[in-house]
C-alpha cells in the first residue's frame, strides 16, 4: 500500500518509498521471502511503462525505475542492517537475515518431500548430519544437496511442484488451526469445525471471484493491479521453490480481495442491465 501510494500519480512521493522499504525490511526480518520484493516492484514499474521504453521517454522511465528501486532498497537494507551486524558479531560471517534458508530449501527438495512437506529426515539429512558442519557451512551445504537432488530427479520434481501447488492453494484452514491451537483443549469440538468451515467458505469465495476477474474484462484505469499481480506471482513462486505450505499464502489474501471486488461489481452491473432489459 505504501509503495502504491508513492507511485500512484506524479509527482512521486519519495518519503512513501522510504516507508515501503522500511516496512519491507521489517517483513523480511520475519519472513526472508520478502527480500526480493523491491525487485518485483521494479519489474511491475517497467511493465506498466513498457510502451514508453521504445520511445524518447525511455531514459526518463529507466531513471525513475532506478530511483524508485534504489530508495526502496536502501530503506529496506537500512532496516535490516542492525540485525546483519548482529549476525556477523555472532557467527563471524555475513548473514543478511537468517542462515536456515538452506535447510528449508532441502526440506522441500528431497525424496520424502511429497509425503511430508517439511521433512527433516531421510538419506540427505543423514548425510548432512554426518558431516558435522557449523551453522553457516551447513546452510550452504544444504543448498548444494537440494540443487543436486533437483538436477538428478527432474521427473520427481515435476510431481513435487504439482503437489506443492495443490497444497499451497487447496484450503484455508491452517490460519484457524494455528490461531486456536493453544486454546483447542478448552473449545468445543463443534466450534473448531464451525470456524474452519467459515474460513474455508470465505477462502473459496475470494478465490473463485478473484480468478473470475479476467473474464469480466473490467480493467482499472490506474495500473495498480499490475503491482498486485506481480506480488502474487512472486509470493507463489518463492514459496513453491522451498516448500508449499498453505499458511504462507496468508499475505496474498488482501491482494486477491480487490480483484474479487471488481468481479462482484461487474456481476452487479450485469444484474442491473438484465433487470432494465426485462422492464
Amino acid at each position: 500500500i505504501a509503495f502504491l501510494t508513492a507511485v500512484q500519480n506524479p509527482p512521486y512521493r519519495w518519503y512513501w518509498l522510504l516507508v515501503a522499504g522500511f516496512l519491507t525490511g521489517l517483513s523480511a526480518l520475519i519472513r526472508p521471502a520478502s527480500l526480493l520484493l523491491p525487485a518485483t516492484w521494479m519489474l511491475a514499474w517497467l511493465w506498466i511503462h513498457r510502451s514508453e521504453l521504445f520511445s524518447r521517454q525511455a531514459g526518463n522511465v529507466l531513471w525513475q525505475c532506478f530511483t524508485i528501486s534504489t530508495l526502496t532498497g536502501l530503506s529496506m537494507l537500512a532496516t535490516i542492517l542492525p540485525w546483519s551486524i548482529r549476525n556477523f558479531e555472532v557467527t563471524g560471517h555475513f548473514v543478511l537475515v537468517a542462515s536456515e534458508g538452506g535447510i528449508t530449501f532441502l526440506s522441500g527438495h528431497n525424496e520424502r518431500a511429497i509425503e511430508d512437506e517439511y521433512s527433516l529426515d531421510g538419506p540427505l539429512f543423514d548425510q548432512l548430519k554426518s558431516e558435522h558442519l557449523d551453522e553457516i557451512a551447513l546452510d550452504k551445504r544444504a543448498f548444494e544437496l537440494g540443487l543436486k537432488f533437483i538436477r538428478e530427479n527432474p521427473a520427481f520434481e515435476v510431481r513435487l511442484l504439482i503437489h506443492k501447488t495443490i497444497n499451497f492453494f487447496k484450503d484455508d484452514v491452517s490460519g484457524i488451526t494455528y490461531n486456536i491451537l493453544s486454546a483447542i483443549r478448552t473449545l468445543p469440538k463443534w466450534f473448531n469445525f464451525f470456524m474452519k468451515g467459515i474460513a474455508q467458505i470465505y477462502y473459496m469465495l475470494i478465490m473463485v471471484l478473484a480468478l473470475s476477474w479476467p473474464f469480466t474484462r473490467q480493467y482499472p484505469k490506474e495500473p495498480w493491479y499490475i503491482v498486485l499481480i506481480v506480488f502474487l506471482a512472486y509470493w507463489t513462486s518463492i514459496h513453491l521453490a522451498f516448500y508449499g505450505k498453505d499458511r504462507f499464502r496468508i499475505p496474498m489474501m488482501p491482494m486477491l480481495i480487490p480483484f474479487a471486488s471488481i468481479t462482484i461489481l461487474a456481476l452487479w452491473d450485469r444484474r442491473n442491465t438484465i433487470i432494465k432489459l426485462r422492464r
